[in-house]
């Protein structure tokens, strides 16, 4: 009875470990940004800047800015998870990071992935499958297990394992690239002419429901909440000598035109009360007219494209 209690909890041990180990191998949520989080651990002491945050981020272009740098953008990032990756990086020896960019949005101060109405699906667990760390945000248990323990969460899974197989096996048919293959920037190529007004309606909207169920949640907490975990980060780049910059990128005029005016200045309201306090810059360009005037800047009405990125990083580089 004792030998087989034994045995079953040694067939236990190695089965989770063959699940961890193909997991990692084989998950697809966010691969482009497992795979700069590689190269950053590679490159760690020749990086001298760090951009993370929401997609909005993807605007930074650090070739333009003249900065070595990194940007890890996944739609949806909310600040506490901001945190927890930026902490893990900087805790890696040799790194070199002198300057931090953090995404800040209309809507940032409200989102929160850990919220029983968590705003962006999965987005933590994948969060968890990224990183290759065992620490946990506090009693994030199920978005952990999701992330360390359970890769069929993923609906394309199975697709990308098959790839990854046949291409092992050299099968050259196989024409769909895994991301190690086909990432080269962060910032988006294409262009728009003309943005659909739906289309920018369609996105105002969706974030006015991540305002809307914050606060029908527990009142203001989560915004509490947000500027409280904004604090922590200033206060952990500070005792490592690192500069935090805030930044809103360009956004299509009629994205500012349609979105809740009270959320766009509670917001701004905020990160003036965080600059005058705490001496961190924050550079706004939601409003700036060189870029929000003109479609050919944008892939849609809250991203721009990368011939905009390049103009926007040389105008970071002659404020920095």
């Amino acid at each position: 009875m004792k030998t087989f209690f034994i045995r079953g909890l040694i067939f236990i041990a190695f089965g989770y470990a063959f699940l961890f180990f193909f997991y990692n191998y084989f998950l697809t949520g966010h691969d482009d940004e497992k795979y700069l989080i590689k190269k950053y651990l590679k490159n760690k002491d020749k990086i001298a800047a760090i951009a993370i945050g929401t997609s909005h981020i993807w605007g930074l272009n650090f070739k333009s800015i003249g900065l070595e740098g990194i940007a890890l953008g996944v739609g949806g990032r909310d600040l506490t998870e901001c945190k927890y990756i930026l902490k893990f990086l900087l805790d890696q020896k040799n790194n070199s990071v002198k300057k931090v960019f953090i995404s800040i949005g209309y809507f940032s101060l409200y989102q929160d992935n850990y919220s029983p109405d968590g705003t962006v699906s999965d987005t933590r667990a994948f969060m968890y499958n990224n990183i290759p760390s065992w620490k946990m945000v506090s009693h994030d248990y199920k978005n952990y297990i999701l992330g360390k323990f359970l890769p069929f969460i993923q609906s394309d899974h199975w697709r990308i394992i098959a790839i990854k197989f046949f291409k092992k096996l050299h099968f050259k048919f196989m024409n769909i690239n895994t991301p190690e293959e086909h990432f080269k920037d962060t910032v988006i190529e294409g262009h728009s002419k003309m943005i659909p007004l739906k289309e920018v309606e369609a996105r105002v909207e969706s974030q006015h429901q991540i305002h809307k169920r914050a606060l029908k949640n527990n009142d203001y907490y989560t915004k509490a909440h947000s500027l409280e975990v904004l604090k922590e980060i200033i206060s952990m780049l500070k005792k490592d000598n690192i500069e935090l910059i805030l930044f809103t990128p360009p956004y299509y005029y009629k994205y500012t035109e349609l979105y809740n005016k009270e959320y766009i200045d509670e917001m701004k309201s905020e990160m003036k009360h965080i600059v005058d306090r705490y001496g961190v810059k924050y550079l706004d360009f939601s409003l700036d007219p060189e870029f929000i005037y003109n479609p050919n800047y944008f892939e849609d009405s809250d991203h721009i494209n990368l011939e905009a990125s390049k103009r926007l990083g040389e105008k970071i580089h002659s404020v920095l």
